[in-house]
């Protein structure tokens, strides 16, 4: 049976949900910052640092976007939508 993409990121944000579990926000937030910021040195546009430096703000710009309109989800599954 094929994954959709879909299933195979919430299966796999199953898996790390347990690793977060019981620390602090800031916690959390700092090792998820640490993973994003491995996320954009891994975009790269070789010999272009300029090009590279676009390249990562673009895809930063992106993932917020795709932060945000999860977080609108998430909060109104978790009933936080004040």
């Amino acid at each position: 049976m094929e994954m959709t993409q879909a299933t195979e990121i919430e299966e796999i944000a199953e898996q790390i949900k347990p690793f977060l579990a019981g620390y602090e926000p800031m916690v959390k937030s700092a090792v998820l910052a640490e993973l994003l910021s491995l996320l954009l040195a891994g975009f790269v546009v070789p010999g272009e640092r300029k090009q590279t430096e676009r390249l990562r703000e673009r895809v930063l710009e992106a993932h917020c976007e795709l932060v945000r309109a999860l977080t609108k989800v998430n909060a109104e599954m978790l009933g936080t939508d004040q």
